[in-house]
């Protein structure tokens, strides 16, 4: 008795679309926090864990939506003055860094996404030699 769709594994190229949507839903807000203050780091190098429980500090935090075009920056009043200046140069350059990234990245993933296209039509041409 066949399966029903319900229950049915998704296809390899069905589960790497939803890893590419995924991928691009993931991108749509860029968030730059730069946190001064203590903190307790821990972790690897690759994925840090920052623990700021009972921590004194502020934090600049920069949170770009790619679509919409909206950004939206909370800078609070103590990073204002002229000694914090290095501070809030800082973090702009962080957000213009982490911007690069993010474009250089969903160039990336578009090309990923018309490279398999083209892979999967080059496949359904395979099989149906008619078209």
């Amino acid at each position: 008795m066949p399966e029903s769709p319900a229950t049915t594994e998704p296809s390899a190229p069905t589960k790497l679309w939803e890893k590419l949507l995924s991928g691009i839903k993931s991108a749509v807000e860029l968030r730059v926090v730069t946190y001064v203050g203590d903190a307790n780091v821990k972790g690897d190098i690759g994925k840090p864990q920052v623990n700021l429980d009972g921590a004194k500090g502020d934090a600049i935090v920069t949170s770009i939506n790619l679509v919409e075009g909206d950004i939206n920056s909370v800078v609070p009043d103590r990073f204002w003055t002229p000694d914090k200046d290095v501070v809030r140069k800082y973090h702009q350059d962080q957000v213009d860094k982490s911007n690069a990234i993010v474009e250089r990245n969903l160039r990336l993933i578009g090309e990923l996404g018309a490279g398999l296209a083209k892979a999967i039509g080059d496949l359904k041409a395979l099989e149906d030699p008619k078209s």
